[in-house]
């Protein structure tokens, strides 16, 4: 049935996909259809099966005969049938959550041990009456915040630019190309097995059904493509109460028109794509009323990441007509300045100019600079006295200078001594090595070792370059942590020595942890695997005239730097003497796979 659309139907992808919708909710109506069940709630015990349920009637058997015997003997009986079945019980426990950690993936194992190390708490809701009234009540906040953030930029006045934005394009975009049904087939298979209540069928269930579904999902998609048109039916979202954001809906065409050369049939389905999209909000399945968002989509849109880079990539220019070096991540953005003492005069300004620009525009493009969660941060040297960072000014606001400020997860201070990095490292690992030992009397090692691995030597491996020539101190404290993860996995005691159990785990300590992360991005930006930036503080020895030492693969150290605690640990300090420190024989290896097990080897010796 799904195989037979006229050529109208494949001019309008509507048509289409209301036919695919209408058959396949009808026949999963007709032969699964939806039930309402009353379930009586229970504590959860998974475990608990039958043989457990026999157990526990034969216990309490046992129970009623030595009440109503009073023996001594009857007593004896039953106080070791209660043992052998609280062995049963805890063997039952270890063996099902083996089985669950076993079978699931990295991603799940943080549910895994939230939901099994605390208890499980209700979600709060505000007071209501009516929960169709609470659902409205959510749509509206989420209408009204965009609305008054829209309103707030409507009322604000920006200056002129002080610099001009280049809008030529010399490529163009103008039409999509047709898919395959293999690529379909791909694209389908690796993506998540998660439903929506607005899926005609279970994610699951099409996976398993897709081979007769394949040729109509392929019409639908090459519809939507070439008509430049996105059905109606696929523009709606259903939210829980979470937070949203939004990005404009002016962005198809600033983009297209100006930067991205994206025209034609290409511009029409993201204007189709882009505009008349509705949401509803649900709440313990009760449903809103439909609303239109007209400035923008909801959060988790499979095309909102890219088009939100798009979108902000202009703002990159807007930083370098300033001479400013800046990285973005997401909708972070970071501007760096390196300054003499005797250059605030010039510079301050020059950072103040960037940054109203960048506030106007972001608001001619319809977004918020967040003042509130702007930092700025004065790095120097903790051996030298420097007079306090002035404040910058962007417009009417004022930026005080932070002492701490967090970039992609490792909090720097001024001095960049790691204190607050490795406090924060410390308190974290710890406290999942407390919810982990929570569960460890129902894991075996294996289990243990592998939450170990998710949760605490991913922290501790985590940026830790960066820790290179720290003080033995603040090392020593990440260390604690390694040791104490060490003994949760193999139960030993607490004044047992340490080096041996690590080693029978094959784990390096913190500090072989440092140079092994070092001499892997040295080896990797040797044979063009590191990024770009890596690849210019690493630099070959070439001797001028033939000698032995010419094949061993050693580093050029730089010039010796001015301060031991901050020159040092530079990546271009570091990567040479970590490297050169290393057997020429490692050295030479020009395999990665075999590098790191070699590499590993030979830090073990070591430590």
């Amino acid at each position: 049935m799904l195989g037979n659309a006229s050529q109208d139907a494949f001019d309008d992808p509507s048509i289409l996909v209301d036919q695919y919708e209408s058959i396949l909710s009808g026949l999963l109506n007709i032969h699964a259809p939806m039930k309402t069940r009353t379930i009586v709630h229970r504590p959860n015990s998974p475990w608990f099966d039958e043989n457990l349920r026999e157990s526990k009637r034969i216990k309490r058997r046992y129970e009623r005969k030595w009440l109503k015997t009073g023996l001594e003997v009857d007593r004896q009986v039953y106080t070791q049938y209660c043992k052998d079945h609280r062995k049963k019980v805890e063997d039952a426990k270890c063996e099902y959550h083996r089985a669950k950690i076993a079978a699931c993936d990295d991603r799940q194992l943080f549910k895994i041990v939230d939901k099994l190390s605390k208890s499980t708490t209700s979600t709060v809701l505000p007071d209501h009456s009516c929960r169709t009234d609470l659902a409205n009540n959510f749509a509206h906040y989420f209408k009204e915040k965009v609305c008054k953030l829209l309103d707030k930029l409507d009322n604000f006045d920006p200056p002129e630019l002080s610099i001009t934005l280049s809008e030529s394009c010399e490529s163009t975009f103008t039409a999509f190309r047709e898919v395959s049904p293999e690529d379909v087939h791909q694209i389908l298979l690796k993506s998540a097995t998660k439903s929506c209540p607005l899926d005609p069928i279970p994610t699951d269930l099409l996976k398993k059904c897709l081979d007769p579904l394949l040729p109509h999902l392929t019409n639908i998609i090459n519809s939507s493509l070439l008509s430049g048109l996105m059905p109606p039916s696929l523009k709606v979202a259903q939210v829980t109460p979470l937070r949203l954001t939004r990005f404009p809906i002016m962005l198809c065409s600033n983009v297209s028109r100006k930067r991205y050369g994206i025209r034609g049939t290409a511009l029409k389905w993201y204007e189709s794509y882009l505009k008349n999209r509705y949401q509803t909000v649900v709440i313990k399945g009760e449903t809103s009323d439909s609303t239109c968002l007209d400035e923008g989509v909801p959060q988790g849109s499979v095309n909102g990441p890219l088009l939100f880079t798009l979108f902000s990539a202009p703002l990159g220019d807007v930083i370098d007509a300033h001479d400013i070096n800046f990285m973005t991540y997401a909708d972070d953005t970071q501007l760096y300045l390196l300054l003499h003492p005797s250059e605030r005069e010039s510079v301050i300004p020059r950072l103040e100019r960037c940054l109203l620009d960048i506030k106007t525009w972001t608001a001619v493009n319809r977004l918020v600079l967040n003042d509130s969660k702007t930092e700025v941060i004065h790095i120097s040297s903790k051996f030298v006295k420097t007079p306090s960072f002035p404040k910058i000014t962007i417009g009417t606001s004022e930026l005080e200078t932070s002492r701490v400020a967090k970039s992609l997860g490792v909090l720097f201070e001024g001095s960049l001594d790691m204190k607050d990095h490795v406090n924060s490292v410390v308190r974290a690992a710890s406290f999942v090595i407390y919810r982990i030992g929570q569960l460890r009397r129902y894991l075996d090692k294996e289990s243990v070792e592998r939450l170990v691995h998710a949760f605490v030597s991913s922290r501790l491996d985590s940026c830790n370059t960066l820790l290179y020539g720290l003080q033995e101190y603040q090392l020593a404290k990440l260390q604690r942590v390694q040791n104490s993860a060490a003994r949760l996995v193999t139960k030993c005691g607490k004044r047992e020595h340490m080096k041996p159990v690590l080693r029978d785990l094959h784990w390096l300590p913190v500090q072989q942890c440092i140079a092994y992360k070092i001499a892997l991005l040295t080896f990797k930006a040797l044979h063009g695997l590191a990024p770009v930036y890596l690849l210019d503080l690493v630099k070959e020895r070439k001797p001028r005239r033939s000698l032995r030492s010419a094949s061993e693969v050693l580093l050029c150290p730089p010039k010796i730097p001015k301060t031991k605690f901050y020159g040092e640990r530079a990546f271009a300090m570091a990567a040479p003497k970590v490297w050169n420190g290393m057997p020429s024989t490692l050295r030479a290896n020009k395999n990665l796979n075999t590098f790191k097990k070699d590499l590993k080897t030979h830090l073990f010796s070591s430590c």
